[in-house]
């Protein structure tokens, strides 16, 4: 069991329950005000989907024995850092409109965070398909 990977996988999931709890009371509020557009709702639910789904899988492979890999851990720290990237983005760009424009750019990182979360689950597939136990 890597404890590292299942400490942050574990606190990335009660972050992403109470985003979507924010989400799902906190964000309603803002869209029936105007304060922001029903399509940036949306997008920050994206957001808190893939952290969670994202975050599940890590605590699942992090349950795993132990497994020196490079690969793996290489995957590990793409679909962190993909995580970061891509949910982040999502979650800034839902508020762009009160941010001001200039946070709007922060849509354009997303695309980057979604390939590192897609090549970290490319990296630890391809380390399971190389194990040997």
């Amino acid at each position: 069991m890597n404890s590292k990977t299942a400490a942050f996988a574990s606190f990335s999931l009660a972050i992403s329950v109470i985003l979507g709890a924010w989400n799902a009371h906190g964000m309603e509020a803002l869209v029936q005000n105007g304060s922001i557009d029903l399509k940036y709702l949306k997008t920050f639910h994206t957001g808190v989907e893939y952290q969670f789904l994202s975050s599940l899988g890590l605590l699942a492979i992090s349950l795993l024995p132990k497994i020196k890999q490079k690969l793996l851990t290489a995957g590990i720290w793409l679909i962190i850092i993909g995580m970061i990237l891509f949910c982040l983005s999502l979650y800034l760009l839902s508020f762009h409109q009160i941010l001001g424009a200039g946070w709007k750019i922060l849509g354009a990182i997303a695309p980057i965070g979604g390939t590192s979360l897609a090549a970290g689950w490319v990296f630890i597939g391809i380390s399971f398909l190389k194990f040997k136990p």
